[in-house]
């Protein structure tokens, strides 16, 4: 009798406690992206309602006098002027190229852009002429690759930043694959990619696991997601340089 109450004694006690916790969800950036998603599009809405949308196209093989055809475009383009990409630019586009690097990462490594309408930046004279401008960051020696947009990997619960800074070389008049000749002032710009894995929220995918870049660019703070086999999903973009910060419902989100 005494042993047959320990046996239960026993029992009850090992299936009292709470079962295990899951293990942190980790994501690298080859789940969330790669090549073979050129000629998808993306279409994103605020809460506003305003559409912009991301074409991702190919790269040429040279890109910024980087030559081993491991680039990609993301076109980023809009229907309304306060919506992103550059909020409160009208007819703003960016072809945004990013590069494979040997960890897995994505880093741009140019920045074609056409202002229609106007452009909000120091180098364009006049600022209501219609511009085109092609920006390189360049790493510096001795710093961390800079500009990286979809981290290696991220964990959940764990976050993970690295601070760099980059030389801004910008050639105005072109849209270019090649590496520019700067006809602008050559500046220093801080920057820094914190990655992790949170929950995101979109019409498109519901309440997933995404992997994050929160990326800080001087006074620019944005935050992107990115989930497996889908892509980018949403783009937080919280100040755009002035220090104000922006509007909660320009956040894009991805809705196909």
């Amino acid at each position: 009798m005494k042993s047959t109450i320990l046996a239960l004694l026993v029992v009850i006690a090992g299936s009292g406690g709470d079962s295990p916790a899951s293990a942190p969800v980790t994501i690298t950036a080859g789940q969330v992206f790669s090549a073979s998603m050129i000629g998808q599009t993306w279409t994103f809405q605020n809460g506003f309602g305003d559409i912009s949308t991301i074409d991702i196209q190919a790269a040429a093989f040279c890109e910024a006098g980087i030559c081993d055809g491991k680039s990609v475009v993301m076109h980023f383009a809009k229907t309304v002027c306060r919506s992103y990409w550059q909020p409160g630019v009208c007819g703003a586009e960016l072809w945004f190229v990013i590069h494979l690097e040997a960890d897995g990462s994505y880093r741009a490594i140019a920045s074609k852009v056409k202002f229609p309408q106007g452009c909000p930046y120091s180098l364009c004279v006049p600022s209501t002429a219609p511009t085109l401008t092609t920006q390189n960051p360049q790493p510096i020696a001795g710093m961390p690759l800079p500009y990286t947009v979809i981290p290696a990997v991220g964990t959940e619960g764990q976050s993970a930043t690295v601070k760099t800074a980059y030389t801004s070389f910008w050639q105005t008049g072109v849209l270019t694959d090649d590496a520019v000749t700067p006809n602008f002032p050559v500046t220093q710009v801080p920057w820094s990619t914190t990655s992790g894995v949170q929950q995101v929220t979109t019409p498109m995918t519901g309440t997933v696991k995404a992997l994050v870049s929160e990326q800080r660019e001087g006074l620019v703070h944005e935050i992107w997601y990115a989930v497996p086999g889908v892509g980018f999903v949403e783009f937080a973009a919280l100040d755009f340089g002035n220090g104000k910060g922006l509007n909660p419902l320009l956040t894009m989100k991805r809705i196909r």
